[in-house]
Order: structure tokens, then C-alpha cells, then sequence
């Protein structure tokens, strides 16, 4: 029975959804392009299923996807679409060719005060994952954090304390 991703209202059937296109290649590329969708609960569903494809998948190819997931990621003004896309990207392996826009948009996430705190949270894990790729984001990174630490929220603070580890071991392995 296909499913009306427009439809599904709670977790179950988002899951449902999730675990049904990991093994329907059709139902794979309608998830992913339905991201994208200018149709609100139409791209907010798919963005959930996904991010929960991805979690409980990150092996999974989703390459190819990389190009409208930046391009929706910096367009959409739906913060839940916003989050899971960052929570799919802090999930997956970064193809190379990608991995530039990816810190390019995790770094204006984390300095829009607007987003929300798991968009900002998720863009510290992004850049995080980038360290050994592009080193020089660590000092920006690092400086970002030490002005928000002292009212920072508890999401915000346990991503920045891993981004500090991962720098400092990366830093002292390079130097």
C-alpha cells in the first residue's frame, strides 16, 4: 500500500516511511525530491522521514540529493524542514565535492541567532565532521563559541565542547 507522505501526521508513520523507502528505490527518490517541495507538510514529512532514514541508514547513498539539500537548506523559511536537512547532512559522510558549501552553510546557520538552537546545534556537529577536510574553520568556529558559551543553551554547549575536542586533537596531531 503506498503511502500519502502529505498525509502521515506522527512518528509512527514517519518512520513507517522511513524504514519502507530504505528498501523501495522509487519510494527513496520520492522522499528526497519531496524535501523540496514547495507544498509545506509535503516537505516537512519528507524531511523527517529522511532524517530518520539517514540516522538509522548512514551508509545510505543520498549523493546526488547533496545539491537541492543545500539549496532548500539556505532557501526554506520552514524551520522544521531547515532542521532535519541539517540533521540528515550531520548524519551522512559529506561527499568532497560538497563539503564546501556544507561548511559555507553550516557557518552562516550558526551565526543567524534566528535559527533555530537544533539547526545551530546540528551546524557545530557539520563543522565538527569537517575539521580534518577544511582545518581552517577551526579558529572561526572556535572563536564563535567562546562568545556564546556564557548563555548558551545545553545543546549548543555539549556540540561546542565535541568541536573544541575534535579541534584540539586534530590541531595537536597537525602541528
Amino acid at each position: 500500500m503506498p503511502m500519502n507522505i502529505e498525509e502521515i501526521k506522527n512518528v509512527k508513520g514517519i518512520k513507517k516511511l522511513a524504514d519502507m523507502a530504505f528498501i523501495d528505490s522509487e519510494l527513496f527518490e520520492v522522499l528526497f525530491q519531496g524535501i523540496k517541495s514547495n507544498n509545506e507538510r509535503i516537505a516537512y514529512n519528507s524531511s523527517w522521514a529522511a532524517a530518520h532514514l539517514t540516522e538509522k541508514n548512514k551508509n545510505c547513498d543520498i549523493k546526488r540529493f547533496f545539491p537541492d539539500l543545500i539549496d532548500t537548506a539556505f532557501k526554506t523559511a520552514m524551520g522544521g524542514v531547515k532542521r532535519n536537512i541539517f540533521k540528515i547532512v550531520q548524519q551522512v559522510i559529506i561527499p568532497v565535492e560538497f563539503q564546501l558549501e556544507c561548511a559555507d552553510l553550516a557557518m552562516n546557520a550558526l551565526l543567524n541567532k534566528k535559527n533555530d538552537v537544533a539547526v545551530r546545534a546540528f551546524a557545530l556537529t557539520i563543522l565538527e565532521h569537517l575539521i580534518s577536510s577544511i582545518p581552517e574553520l577551526i579558529e572561526e568556529v572556535l572563536f564563535l563559541i567562546e562568545k556564546e558559551k556564557s548563555y548558551a543553551n545545553a545543546a549548543f554547549l555539549v556540540r561546542s565542547n565535541r568541536f573544541e575536542k575534535t579541534a584540539k586533537k586534530h590541531l595537536n596531531t597537525h602541528n
